[in-house]
């Protein structure tokens, strides 16, 4: 029983003489299809390697508690976080300046079947507010002021949490540096 062998010697190389090209060109083209394979391999692992040392190690130490996380979340690095106890009854002022970026964020506690009451004064047009659930981890706001026609607004609590009062200047007059006063009427009932 023989079996066919090409030129080569090798028994691959018969399917180079059934297509008319000699077994030479063949193993040729052959063997650079199979080096090229092997240098993108090792290309792509090596790729993948390097990317994986460039990931930083997380270690118990660097995992925030969920509430820290939240806030860095809803916070910009320019804004300052501060709690207010509103009174049982009646309106509590706030009164502030928001300059460029940086603006003062009240933390407001609420309760469950509470309303909260806003009213946002201020002189300039650019100024505006928004409301924001602090314990929503989609840090979406409740109310967004440059949205909306009125400066003020009600809304029904929930569930028991805090509420962040964030006053902000319209970005094409923060990124030049005004300053703004405003005035924050709150009320809970």
């Amino acid at each position: 029983m023989s079996s066919k062998v090409g030129s080569l010697g090798h028994p691959m190389a018969f399917w180079g003489n059934r297509s008319g090209r000699s077994d030479h060109v063949l193993w040729k083209g052959f063997f650079l299809a199979a080096m090229t394979y092997g240098m993108v391999f090792l290309g792509y692992a090596e790729a993948a390697q390097v990317e994986a040392q460039k990931k930083p190690q997380v270690t118990r130490t660097d995992i925030p508690t969920p509430l820290v996380d939240l806030a860095k979340r809803v916070l910009s690095p320019d804004e300052t976080r501060v709690e207010v106890d509103l009174p049982a009854t009646g309106i509590q002022v706030l009164k502030g300046k928001i300059r460029g970026y940086k603006a003062t964020v009240f933390a407001l506690r609420v309760r469950q079947g509470q309303q909260l009451n806003v009213t946002f004064e201020s002189h300039s047009d650019s100024a505006c507010f928004n409301v924001v659930d602090e314990s929503d981890p989609s840090g979406a706001a409740l109310f967004v002021g440059q949205n909306s026609d009125s400066r003020s607004t009600t809304i029904p609590i929930k569930s028991d949490g805090t509420y962040l009062l964030q006053p902000y200047i319209v970005r094409s007059v923060a990124r030049r540096g005004r300053q703004v006063d405003y005035i924050f009427k709150v009320e809970l009932r």
